[in-house]
């Protein structure tokens, strides 16, 4: 058995108002030696700063007060291991994941909290293909700061050929993205991995850019909403009604949101969510996934995109 298992079997035997437990009886209930239960305890004293007193007299160990750092370990580890499963399950989230790892971490999950896994379970929403190939061939760029040469399918179908510097790999909603600096346009760009059509390592090495290019990835990494990023952001505003305001209330679009919760109508709650975006690409999509319960407020641009959208649909509906 793992030590984590003898560490939670001890932490709740431990605890008030149970008497506490000996050495001999947590040895053979794992069939190790007592003194492998007494180096768990002082691991127990050390690294947590558990409250464990020794009573001589019943030879037991116990908690001289309620010790509550470990109270939700079990469920954590269960977590951690059915979050990881669920990724892993499908190789288009990690392509070149070893099998053994998970192994590794069910270890770890006490027997009796296994049936409760399998109850347990996370739906991930539908992913875009990643091949495995590709995605080593991207990790070695960023290794080895070395570029990648790429063929590239924008989403208006136009093909163009890129040396890129890679600076970051992102998962976003089932999609890969890379970061990276486009030496055709001379400026950081994201790219989605799926519409890459051929890609492979150059012998080109990443330039020497200096401190106000780092500031300027910085500043396009942070530069607002989702994913489609920009040398500068704008704050944005978007009001929403009824279900949609109950919904968006429990929701963080933005670590820099601003939410601001009235009443539109008597009894109909509102909610003003502000946040910075650099690209309204996808925040059209996303204010129009909630119908007539939600419309922008500022800034015009972003106004203007929603109403051709919606102008552009009512044309196909005529």
């Amino acid at each position: 058995m793992s030590q984590t298992e003898r560490i939670l079997f001890l932490d709740k035997k431990m605890q008030p108002p149970s008497r506490g437990v000996t050495a001999l009886e947590a040895a053979e209930h794992f069939e190790v030696s007592t003194r492998q239960i007494k180096r768990d305890i002082e691991y127990l004293r050390n690294r947590f700063n558990a409250p464990v007193i020794y009573d001589k007299a019943l030879r037991l160990y116990r908690y001289e007060e309620e010790f509550t750092d470990l109270k939700f370990a079990n469920q954590g580890l269960i977590l951690s291991y059915l979050s990881i499963q669920s990724f892993v399950k499908n190789k288009q989230y990690f392509p070149l994941f070893e099998d053994s790892v998970l192994d590794q971490i069910m270890n770890e999950v006490p027997r009796d909290y296994l049936d409760v896994s399998s109850k347990i379970t996370y739906q991930l929403p539908t992913v875009e293909n990643i091949r495995p190939e590709y995605f080593e061939c991207i990790c070695s760029s960023v290794r080895d700061r070395i570029c990648l040469d790429v063929e590239y399918e924008n989403v208006k179908g136009d093909r163009s050929r890129r040396l890129v510097e890679t600076e970051q790999l992102i998962n976003y909603s089932g999609a890969w993205y890379i970061v990276a600096f486009d030496r055709k346009n001379e400026a950081v760009r994201t790219f989605n991995v799926s519409r890459i059509t051929s890609l492979s390592l150059s012998k080109e090495k990443f330039s020497q850019h200096g401190s106000e290019y780092e500031k300027e990835l910085r500043d396009f990494l942070n530069s607002g909403f989702g994913i489609f990023h920009g040398k500068s952001s704008q704050i944005v505003k978007v009001e929403f009604t009824g279900e949609a305001a109950r919904i968006v209330k429990t929701q963080t679009w933005h670590e820099k949101q601003v939410m601001e919760i009235s009443e539109n109508l008597p009894g109909q709650e509102c909610l003003t969510l502000e946040f910075p975006a650099a690209n309204f690409t996808e925040l059209v999509g996303k204010i129009l996934s909630f119908g007539k319960k939600a419309r922008p407020l500022e800034p015009p641009e972003l106004v203007d995109l929603w109403k051709e959208e919606i102008l552009g649909m009512k044309k196909m509906f005529d």
